[in-house]
């Protein structure tokens, strides 16, 4: 079931649009929204699409964005109706992130890249992501009830009690296996209890263990990355790390409640301090801490710009030239941010890149 109210949305964004076409849109809607919440990674189409960024191998996520559009409306075409696109992707984006879907959330704001990217409802989009990330935060940092081993019936023999005692020695065998079979199947039952309970107790320690470990991390000042202290390091490059760092620490979205603050208190007074890209990611080939990026960024630098440019300029000879960053990516490599923006994006982009969302 939808979260938001698709035809009073879309009619916000279309005020022309016609009875047909908002049905067509509408059923389009649904299909798309199933398919993704089976599939989180379609939603990297998504936010390509809303955010409208270039990417160098679009055909298969056009195409199958294309065939949904398609199935109600023949005549739409992603190279002529970029904008209804872009629309739809926002609209599918917005429902996942209210229904609680952190990854959906974080995709939002990495593309969002600081608030310097529009969608075209204005804003909502990344206010629905903010909110809904901070929310998905939130419950894992409540207490979590992780149930316990319900006790299982015993199985109903009756009718087999009752064929045995009227058939005698010619229902031996029926008796036999219906009672193998009720038994396994309490069995079973049973393992399946035990296995969502170990579930939820696992989820609940790796999420306490993220937060001890982010604790430690904070107290130590010292770079899991980088391998050294914190202090050393310039403050454009310590924004880099230092999100880098906790984001390696948390393994996976959404993180432990705090991370923002923990990034922040890293950066210190600075933390307001405007900076160029351009000049963050020339302090970070200075810095020399290769170990702090993954690999090359290869098909979704418009999606994890930052790390894009850092893959280049720690792992390639050189930094990415102007021209090329914005043909890749869409931004200005002049833009400026403020260096816990900056942190952030990097916050969001690695968590993406470590749970293989983007490539």
């Amino acid at each position: 079931m939808s979260e938001i109210n698709f035809i009073a949305d879309y009619r916000s964004l279309q005020p022309m649009a016609d009875e047909g076409r908002i049905q067509a849109r509408q059923a389009s809607f649904n299909e798309i929204e199933a398919d993704v919440r089976q599939n989180h990674a379609r939603a990297v189409v998504l936010v390509r699409l809303a955010f409208k960024l270039p990417h160098p191998n679009a055909a298969e996520g056009d195409e199958w964005f294309s065939t949904f559009m398609t199935n109600h409306s023949p005549t739409f075409s992603l190279a002529h109706d970029q904008e209804e696109a872009a629309i739809m992707a926002t609209l599918v984006l917005r429902d996942r992130i209210i229904s609680g879907s952190a990854k959906s959330s974080l995709l939002a704001l990495a593309g969002g890249f600081a608030g310097r990217r529009e969608t075209v409802d204005k804003g909502r989009l990344i206010a629905a992501a903010k909110t809904g990330l901070a929310q998905a935060v939130r419950r894992i940092g409540q207490p979590t009830g992780v149930g316990s081993l319900g006790q299982q019936n015993n199985p109903d023999l009756t009718k087999a009690i009752a064929v045995f005692d009227e058939k005698a020695e010619g229902a031996t065998k029926a008796l036999v296996d219906a009672q193998t079979a009720a038994y396994l199947l309490k069995l079973n039952n049973a393992i399946k209890d035990a296995n969502s309970v170990i579930g939820r107790l696992s989820a609940v320690n790796s999420r306490l263990m993220d937060e001890i470990n982010m604790l430690w991390w904070h107290i130590g000042g010292h770079s899991v990355l980088a391998d050294m202290p914190l202090e050393q390091l310039s403050p454009a490059s310590r924004a880099f790390v230092v999100a880098a760092d906790v984001a390696e620490i948390i393994g996976s979205p959404p993180g432990p409640y705090g991370a923002y603050g923990i990034i922040r208190k890293a950066l210190g007074p600075e933390a307001d301090k405007e900076i160029k890209l351009v000049d963050a990611l020339k302090a970070l080939k200075a810095s020399a801490v290769a170990d702090t990026v993954p690999n090359l960024i290869e098909a979704d630098q418009a999606l994890v710009p930052v790390h894009y440019a850092a893959a280049t300029a720690l792992l390639g000879s050189s930094l990415v030239s102007a021209t090329q960053f914005k043909k890749s990516t869409g931004l200005s490599i002049d833009t400026k941010l403020s260096l816990y923006e900056l942190a952030l994006q990097v916050f969001h982009e690695r968590l993406l890149i470590n749970d293989e969302l983007v490539q």
